[in-house]
């Protein structure tokens, strides 16, 4: 279980950190192909706050995937903080946005099995 948790948050460090940073570069959404009329109901200009949650949340992640390679003892602490932030970005994604998509639905049940495995993992969920 604990290879299956470590290959998730290395997903979610590598995906995350990369659109965040691609996001924070090229604000106008032009490299994903995004489109402004959603971020103008938002109040925002363009996407750069976005990609900045989104590599804050890689960064996380990726101390996650480190603490869960090398075995520290709050391993199971940094998984449970990146999973509890990347459900928050998605879930936020999913209620402002107003088509859903089968990805979304796929990185949130990502998020959740990140989230449950790092607590079954630690200890404090249901044995």
């Amino acid at each position: 279980m604990k290879a299956m948790l470590t290959f998730l948050v290395a997903i979610v460090a590598l995906l995350a950190t990369l659109a965040g940073l691609f996001m924070v570069n090229f604000p106008s959404g032009g490299v994903f192909g995004l489109n402004h009329q959603f971020l103008s109901e938002l109040g925002l200009g363009d996407y750069f706050v976005p990609g900045l949650l989104l590599t804050t949340i890689g960064v996380v992640s990726i101390v996650a995937f480190f603490s869960l390679t090398h075995s520290y003892h709050n391993q199971f602490r940094w998984s449970i903080s990146a999973g509890s932030l990347f459900l928050f970005y998605v879930l936020l994604s999913l209620l402002m946005s107003q088509s859903n998509y089968g990805f979304q639905l796929i990185l949130l049940g990502a998020g959740i099995m990140i989230v449950f495995m790092s607590l079954q993992l630690r200890g404090k969920w249901i044995t």
